[in-house]
């Protein structure tokens, strides 16, 4: 089972835009990519501050005299807190923007914990359900 926050943007709607969840635990592409990640996913002033940091790690290590072995290594260091990090960063980008947490769901992927939270929050998913419902009036 994996762990899901849920964010609701106040006074949203739109089920594709105005609810977001956001998987607990660590992020391999992330950890990977960090700064094409935080691209991706919209995290500009992030990626920035990752792309500085690593060049800050590979000065650091440069100006120390460390070996590239273990200049590897603290940057592999700096990559894998980058990964345990990722998924708060984006909490708190969302929280910026107008998102509330408004449920912890456990469930086995991304789609079941949306079904689990859809079924803990009937009020909700009504709403949901008819603002999809209009807007797809209004383009028919």
């Amino acid at each position: 089972m994996r762990i899901y926050s849920v964010h609701i943007r106040r006074g949203g709607l739109d089920p594709d835009r105005d609810i977001v969840l956001v998987k607990e635990g660590f992020s391999w592409p992330a950890a990977l990519f960090a700064p094409l990640w935080a691209l991706w996913r919209g995290l500009w002033a992030s990626a920035v501050v990752i792309l500085l940091s690593i060049g800050g790690v590979i000065a650091l290590t440069t100006g120390l005299g460390m070996g590239s072995i273990t200049a590897g290594w603290v940057l592999i260091g700096f990559m894998v807190v980058t990964g345990f990090l990722a998924n708060d960063l984006c909490r708190g980008s969302l929280a910026r923007r107008g998102f509330v947490l408004l449920d912890i769901v456990a469930a086995p992927n991304r789609d079941g914990a949306e079904h689990r939270f859809f079924d803990r929050n009937p009020a909700i998913a009504t709403d949901v359900a008819n603002e999809v419902g209009a807007v797809g009036t209004l383009h028919t």
